[in-house]
């Protein structure tokens, strides 16, 4: 069984170290997802990096363990629209 539509929300001072947390903490969610009897479909996980106007990183994926997760601007919460400036 796959989890449906799960978020989760990181923040930090910089692009490198909110990238560096889900990293860290995959291992305990894959664990976490195992015991409840799920798992993430990594081909339908993706991130968004909020980030104030006129900064962007060139950094479109998210590796961690053998899984790349690709990078998009807009995503869909709650049926409402956010792009990476949070408009």
């Amino acid at each position: 069984m796959f989890t449906d539509d799960p978020n989760l929300f990181y923040e930090g001072d910089n692009q490198e170290e909110i990238e560096e947390i889900p990293c860290r903490h995959y291992c305990k969610i894959e664990k976490w997802l195992r015991r409840n009897g799920l798992r993430l479909n990594v081909n339908k996980t993706e991130y968004i990096l909020f980030c104030k106007p006129g900064l962007n990183s060139s950094n479109n994926e998210l590796n961690i363990n053998d899984d790349t997760i690709p990078r998009v601007k807009v995503v869909s919460y709650l049926r409402v629209l956010l792009d990476y400036h949070l408009n």
